[in-house]
């Protein structure tokens, strides 16, 4: 929506508080509230939040940590608490990272 000038059409405030309900006490976000928390959606989130200018709405230190925790012996990085290892994953936690410093 951002990218056709249209992210005026969402509802700001309820996409806000839905990230912040999925956000979790390791710092980690996930997919929907219920869900465990993931990279992937904690990347997304973190876009859409930085996208919104309400970065603050979420516990930033936390989500720091979860990311940091997730960093393999070998530096790689787990997508989650089970612990699969990708490529992606890496690029993940370094754009989170960086959009949150």
């Amino acid at each position: 929506m951002d990218l056709m000038g249209q992210l005026s059409r969402m509802n700001r405030e309820e996409i806000i508080e839905f990230i912040k309900s999925c956000q979790h006490d390791c710092g980690g976000i996930s997919a929907s509230i219920g869900h465990d928390p993931h990279l992937l959606y904690t990347l997304s989130a973190v876009q859409i939040l930085s996208l919104y200018d309400s970065i603050n709405i979420i516990d930033v230190d936390k989500v720091m940590d979860y990311v940091k925790g997730l960093q393999q012996e070998d530096g790689s990085f787990a997508g989650d608490k089970w612990g699969e290892i990708d490529t992606r994953f890496s690029f993940c936690a370094v754009a989170t990272l960086a959009l949150l410093v």
